[in-house]
């Protein structure tokens, strides 16, 4: 998968904008700087520095939601009672606000058209209890001029008889030293620095390094949490202004490269089709062709907010952006579309289809998380159930066993529900099990009965 990875990474590269002139010099002094030795440390060093220091400055990979969830979880760990502010560097300069009337949703938009709080929200909410100030720095200029912005507005906060804390939100390119950091370090207070899972840093180690935070110097920290597949991904289905429609196509063109490369991975026959993916405004058209026992599932005038592949056609419906977990398994889907596992209606077969799917979504990427199943219904089914039925619901499918499900009748809404929570725990358990190999997926894929014990899932989904 390591292969796989590095060459999907080049095949969804090619349609990545170039670097324009201007900006090779800025971004290769940042590559410079993640290419010197890194030293291995542990996250508890991190938080212990972080808690120290006066001036932080924490990069954000803008495409990446990712990079303001680690904000967040970085400014949990700041003493409650010590005054911060937030300086944001898509915040238009001179705006200030508190993180209590951001949470109203007070102050301008960034300037990429997200709310603040759309963008921000769980950063925002733990400024809120420490009555933080969030800062803007965005100026129309080059990036240079926006690191002495940041520096100017940090000279305000540290003004004598009002020092506070700060932290600065900036894209990756301005935390080379030469860039932000010595703009910064010219008002007399040395920034610590936190790179967030910088991708040159992934690639010297590997999808599964054996530290997950590092120190260039005593003041510049890596800390890696998201492997770089995803920065890809995100970089292409995070285009702003464009349409659904566009946005799909981008998607299918992703989901056919990514199909291939697995295909030669796994030493599987190359996709004689292609996914084709249906935005969220089709959604009628494509309950059209859903099966009856599918159909029934869901209701046309209240679509999922999760996306829905169909259940023998490499047709796939979404009402949102794909990521990276959706891409992996729309090539995944593809690949079943060729195998005996599509014309398998039971609901095994539909079983094995998402467990397919979700297994090769985890080889990918093993941060993926399991949705619980109550989420589940409330992102299937938005508007059917209250929160009692919901409850009931889940209560009602989660006590069952594989040999009961067989046996008994069961609604088309709980075998949805039991095929996407129960195959996305196989599809889990499968890839973190060490033993998959390339046949494996093969047998998988032909309907074999070697490579999934079904008394092992059943006990899985006991225990879940």
């Amino acid at each position: 998968m390591t292969g796989f990875e590095r060459r999907l990474r080049g095949a969804w590269s090619s349609a990545v904008p170039q670097v324009p002139r201007h900006l090779q010099s800025y971004r290769e002094r940042w590559l410079h700087n993640l290419q010197a030795p890194l030293i291995g440390a542990t996250h508890g060093e991190l938080l212990r520095a972080l808690r120290k220091s006066e001036l932080i400055v924490v990069s954000d990979y803008h495409p990446l939601e990712r990079s303001r969830t680690g904000l967040a979880e970085l400014i949990a760990e700041i003493p409650a009672h010590e005054s911060l502010a937030l300086v944001l560097e898509f915040l238009p300069f001179g705006t200030t606000l508190t993180a209590r009337e951001a949470l109203r949703g007070c102050g301008p938009d960034l300037v990429t058209g997200q709310s603040l709080l759309e963008a921000y929200g769980p950063a925002l909410e733990i400024l809120a209890e420490r009555r933080a100030a969030i800062v803007g720095a965005w100026v129309d200029g080059s990036v240079q001029r926006r690191d002495e912005v940041a520096a100017e507005v940090w000279k305000r906060i540290n003004r004598p008889g009002r020092r506070s804390r700060a932290i600065f939100h900036f894209g990756d390119w301005h935390l080379a030293p030469e860039h932000l950091p010595a703009r910064l370090a010219a008002s007399g207070t040395t920034p610590m620095v936190i790179h967030q899972s910088p991708e040159p840093v992934w690639e010297r180690f590997g999808a599964n390094p054996e530290d997950h935070t590092f120190r260039t110097t005593s003041q510049q920290w890596v800390w890696l949490q998201t492997p770089p597949l995803s920065l890809w991904a995100n970089l292409h289905q995070d285009l702003a202004d464009v349409g659904e429609e566009v946005l799909a196509e981008a998607a299918e063109h992703l989901c056919e490269s990514a199909a291939s490369l697995l295909a030669t991975t796994f030493d599987l026959p190359l996709p004689s089709c292609r996914l084709s993916i249906l935005p969220a405004a089709c959604w009628a058209e494509f309950h059209a062709t859903l099966p009856r026992y599918r159909a029934l599932a869901f209701d046309t005038t209240s679509p999922p907010q999760q996306t829905v592949f169909h259940p023998s056609k490499p047709l796939a419906w979404s009402p949102r952006k794909w990521d990276l977990s959706d891409l992996i398994q729309g090539a995944a889907h593809t690949l079943i579309c060729d195998s005996p596992l599509v014309a398998e209606v039971s609901f095994r077969g539909s079983l094995r289809r998402n467990s397919f799917r979700f297994l090769c979504a985890h080889l990918v990427n093993p941060f993926l998380q399991v949705a619980a199943a109550e989420d589940l219904v409330s992102q299937l089914w938005p508007a059917r159930f209250n929160a009692k039925q919901s409850q009931n619901l889940v209560a009602e499918v989660t006590a069952m066993t594989l040999e009961e499900v067989g046996r008994e009748y069961v609604s088309a809404t709980s075998e949805v529900l039991l095929e996407r929570f129960w195959g996305q725990i196989a599809g889990a358990a499968l890839a973190h099990s060490g033993q998959l190999r390339a046949t494996a997926m093969q047998d998988f894929l032909d309907l074999g009965t070697g490579v999934f014990d079904w008394g092992a899932l059943t006990a899985t989904i006991r225990v879940a």
